[in-house]
Formats: structure tokens, C-alpha cells, sequence
């Protein structure tokens, strides 16, 4: 159908007024009978101060400021990332950050539950940056931009869910230091409340000449708009000072839903939070939202300081709901178990699928476990045998499942709980994976029980009966952190076993996408701690942390 240029006078919605620091943001949508229409262009004048902008499809936002206030400029030795838009949105949105000098980025994104979608590692120079997330079938996500100095925290609403199996954010480039974008404060177009403003805005309409009606909530006269938006400022401290981070300070409309976030330092940590609490959705939680009022308000993080065990000092140990004891050990304020999980049945007492065939281990969607088949090992001659030696396999069903795998009080660990593990002893013990210096002992030899065929520690570390390492002169385990990795090896989606002696794999409590999920690997071969992603039907060995 020809396309028809309609003028149109004062006709379209101001959706989504929100509130920026001190300033608002004008979003402007067109619709036709409830539908949806593409803008063209739109004039925006303020009449009062006598300047006007336009704007181009699809650059439809427009962040305003007060002529004395420049956010870029008086903000620019700090990380700013913006509300993504739209939001809420529809299987993608942009998010727009401004880096304050040249720094390596990560942008990871959340769901609801805490586990880590994605994340993307980039260096960003000095300027304004400009990404679009691709969102999977979740409906609500958390994004975390983080780099050694600097740490913000958005929330996402995705309306309905997406259609892709798995999320991805792209890098769309970047803006100079001194330029401006649709999602960033502008200081060449201000405003100061009680000014009056103008829209005048253009539509390439492919249906008919009817015009396009709407509705607003912005108080108008002889089709003049007048904005006085009045902002309350939230305040979030830390007590003690030393104790912590504190993010989510700053000024926000009535009815605005911000999240905020409390990081422990050094041998504190996170209690819960104090003050005008009546506003915050869940008190006791590090990581939760507050619903502003129409006041100033202000909300403490309370931390207290706790005196952890050294590394590799043993812990308390735990039992599981079959009655076996498993040794545990405390590494950077964590304690993990010792040894490998060969649970029988959930938490809540029902029994766990175990004694599947490779036909029936393939197609089952349920939790499952199975044992390494005793012929592959010398001087292991029954199941028994091999559980008490390396524990169980599990696939990730079994480790998802809300009836709960790991003892009482404990839980798998998260993606993140593995990785931060690895970079603690990395960078507190100068441990390197061997690409990082070849010549260094990794992390993973650490991790190793040093029970290993011609151990080079010797004594009882030098043994060929299993639970014990294949050998190896260089990558052999020195246990110390008395973590005692030991290679349980794994069970294949076909239902296959092997690998016994050669590597151990510990599932992570983290997907990466409906298919699969992370895990990390040790093998006899390496220095390293390997990560990778694969198929939920593996089987692998379990390690649990307490809460």
C-alpha cells in the first residue's frame, strides 16, 4: 500500500516518564485502533527556554536535565549504566553504559533464582557504550556490569517469554566522551520544572488518514505540556563502614522499583538490612528491591565481622539423609565437602533413580545416579567399593531437583561459587592454570588428593589402588588445601562410562541454557581447573557447600 505522511499535532502518548538522577526521560510510541504504529520523526520544543530538538526513528527517547546540572560531566570518574530500553520489553532491549577511563568490563546477566544466564567479558574505553540483551524464556532478569573498580546492578522485565533457548548480549559501539544518546542525560536540551513543552510528530501511515488518538497522564493546557516531576532520594550505608559495599543510592520517582545490593569485604558479613525497611522487599537478602515513597528515605546494611577458618582447616563434617559421613573442609570462608556425594535419596526421603540401563540412563528426564562399574579397577571388587572410593554419579536433573540432593543445610555450589573458588587460590596462593605459567603449579594440582600411581610426593601418596590418580611426573596432586579431588570419571548421555583415574567432573548448580549446564573438570594430565557446558544427562560427581 502507497505509504501517506500524516502531520501530526500534540498526538502522541508519553510512555514510561521516568525519573534519571534529577532529571526525567520522555519516551514517545504512536498507536492506530490499540496498534502499534512506527514514528517517523518528532519536534520536541521547550517553549519556555526557547530550544528544541528532533528526533529520528528509532531514537524515540529523550532524557532530559536541568540546565544546572551535566550527570556525564560531574559523574565522569564513575561507572554509569542505564535502565535498559524499553523496559519492560519484548525479546530484546538495550543498555547503554559509560565507562570512565579505559577498563575490563564484565556484563553477566542473572534470573530471579540467582543463576548466572551469561557473561560477557569486554574491554571498554573511555565513553559511552551501546549493547543489546537478547533475552531466552525467562521473564524477569538482573544485570550485573562489573570490572575491578566498579559495580552496578539493573533489573529487566521481559513481558511474556522469549522464543530463543538461550540468552546473548551483542556490543552495538560506542559514542565519544563528550557525545550524547537517547538513553544518556543530555545537557544541550534542558529543562526546569514548570517549563512548558510542544510535540509536533510525523507518522509514515500504511493503513488510512484517520489520526491516531491517545492518552496521558501529564497535565496539559491549550495542548501545552508542563512537567513538574517531583524525585525522593534513597540513601543506602553501610554499618559497619569497613564491613561492605552498598549500591542502589539515588533519586527516584514515587512508585519506582530500584534494586539494591549489599557486597561483604574482607571477614565480614551481609545480616540484613535496617532503617526504612517497611519499603524493602526482603530485608534478611543481599540482593533485594525497595519501592520508593513519596519521601526521602534512607536503609542500612548491617554486616558483622566473623572469624573463618584458615584455608584447608578441616570443618564439622556432615550427614547425609542415608546416614554417611562425609569429611569437610574450609577454603576462602566456604565449606565444602571433602568428599564425593553418593546420596541415595532427596532431602524429603524419596529415593533417587539409581540402577538405570544405557537406554534407560539416555532417556530419562528424572533424577538419576549411577556407580562406575567395578571391572575397570584394581582392588575394587564390588559397588560398595566404588561408592566409598569416588561416590556417585549424578545428572543434572538429579542436582536441579527441588526436593534437594545435597544434605540439610548445604547446596550445590553455582557457577560463579566455582569460578571465584579457582580465582581466589589463583591469585592468594599464586597458583596458575598452567596456560597462564606453565612452569607454576596449577590450581587444580592443589585441589588433586595426592594419591596418584608413582606419586612423586611418595609414602602413602604413591599407591596403584584406587581411589587414586593416574600417573603423572609433572600434574600430580598435592592436596593442599586438603580439597582431595579425585578422578570419579563420568557416565555419557549414551549411557558409556569411562575416564576412571583420568579426571574428575563437579556439576555446577548453573544452566546455561535449557540443555545444558556448567561444570568444571580436573584432570591428570593438567595443572588447570577446565570449565565447560554440557548436556544435563551426564553424569557426574557432586561436591556441596553450606549455606
Amino acid at each position: 500500500m502507497k505509504k501517506i505522511t500524516l502531520f501530526l499535532f500534540l498526538i502522541f502518548a508519553l510512555n514510561n516518564i521516568q525519573a534519571l538522577e534529577n532529571g526525567i526521560t520522555l519516551r514517545f510510541t504512536a498507536n492506530h485502533n490499540d496498534y502499534y504504529s512506527e514514528l517517523d520523526s518528532i519536534i520536541v520544543e521547550n517553549i519556555t527556554q526557547e530550544v528544541s530538538s528532533v528526533l529520528y526513528y528509532p531514537d524515540t527517547v529523550l532524557p532530559l536535565i536541568p540546565t544546572n546540572i551535566d550527570i556525564i560531566e560531574a559523574n565522569n570518574n564513575r561507572l554509569y549504566v542505564s535502565q535498559n530500553y524499553p523496559n519492560p520489553f519484548r525479546e530484546k532491549t538495550n543498555i547503554d553504559i559509560y565507562a570512565p577511563g579505559r577498563d575490563l568490563f564484565n556484563i553477566a546477566i542473572y534470573d530471579m533464582t540467582g543463576r548466572k544466564l551469561l557473561s560477557h567479558e569486554i574491554t571498554l574505553e573511555q565513553g559511552i557504550h551501546h549493547f543489546t540483551f537478547f533475552a531466552c524464556n525467562k521473564p524477569n532478569y538482573i544485570l550485573n556490569v562489573t570490572s575491578d573498580n566498579y559495580s552496578q546492578k539493573k533489573l529487566m522485565i521481559q513481558i511474556g517469554e522469549g522464543k530463543r533457548s538461550s540468552s546473548e548480549i551483542a556490543y552495538r559501539g560506542s559514542s565519544a566522551q563528550n557525545n550524547t544518546h537517547q538513553a544518556m542525560p543530555r545537557a544541550d536540551f534542558p529543562y526546569e520544572p514548570g517549563d512548558k513543552f510542544k510535540f509536533t510528530g510525523f507518522i509514515t501511515d500504511k493503513h488510512d488518514n484517520s489520526f491516531y488518538n491517545i492518552k496521558t497522564d501529564v497535565p496539559k493546557s491549550d495542548n501545552i505540556y508542563v512537567f513538574d516531576i517531583k524525585s525522593y532520594t534513597l540513601t543506602i550505608k553501610a554499618e559497619p563502614e569497613e564491613g561492605g559495599n552498598v549500591f542502589g543510592s539515588g533519586t527516584y520517582q514515587e512508585g519506582d522499583k530500584t534494586d539494591i545490593y549489599a557486597e561483604a569485604k574482607g571477614n565480614y558479613e551481609f545480616i540484613n538490612w535496617a532503617g526504612d525497611t517497611e519499603h524493602v522487599d526482603d530485608p534478611d537478602s543481599k540482593n533485594t528491591f525497595v519501592t520508593m515513597p513519596a519521601n526521602d528515605i534512607s536503609i542500612t546494611a548491617n554486616f558483622e565481622d566473623y572469624d573463618y577458618p584458615d584455608d584447608g582447616e578441616p570443618g564439622d563434617g556432615v550427614t547425609d539423609i542415608d546416614g554417611n559421613e562425609y569429611a569437610t573442609v574450609w577454603i576462602n570462608r566456604t565449606e565444602w565437602m571433602a568428599e564425593n556425594l553418593h546420596v541415595t535419596r532427596y532431602k524429603d526421603g524419596t529415593d533417587i533413580l539409581g540402577g538405570l540401563s544405557a537406554d534407560e540412563w539416555k532417556n530419562t528426564k528424572d533424577g538419576a545416579y549411577a556407580i562406575y562399574p567395578h571391572s575397570h579397577m584394581e582392588c575394587i571388587d564390588s559397588e560398595e567399593g566404588v561408592v566409598e572410593a569416588y561416590g556417585k554419579l549424578y545428572n543434572w536433573h538429579a542436582v536441579d531437583n527441588k526436593k534437594g540432593l545435597c544434605p540439610e543445610g548445604w547446596r550445590l555450589p553455582s557457577d560463579d561459587e566455582w569460578s571465584q573458588l579457582v580465582e581466589y587460590l589463583k591469585k592468594s596462593y599464586d597458583l596458575h592454570n598452567e596456560l597462564d605459567n606453565p612452569d607454576i603449579e596449577g590450581v587444580g594440582n592443589a585441589l588433586k588428593s595426592c594419591l596418584q600411581v608413582n606419586s612423586p610426593v611418595g609414602g602413602q601418596c604413591a599407591t596403584n589402588k584406587h581411589p587414586r590418580w593416574n600417573e603423572h611426573d609433572t600434574h600430580y596432586g598435592t592436596d593442599d588445601f586438603n580439597f582431595s579431588a579425585l578422578p570419579g570419571a563420568g557416565r555419557s548421555m549414551a549411557g558409556n562410562y569411562g575416564g576412571i583415574g583420568s579426571f574428575g567432573t563437579y556439576w555446577s548448580a548453573t544452566e546455561t541454557c535449557p540443555l545444558y549446564a556448567w561444570h568444571i573438570i580436573i584432570d591428570f594430565e593438567h595443572g588447570a581447573v577446565g570449565r565447560f557446558g554440557n548436556l544435563k544427562e551426564f553424569g557426574w560427581s557432586v561436591r556441596c557447600i553450606k549455606d
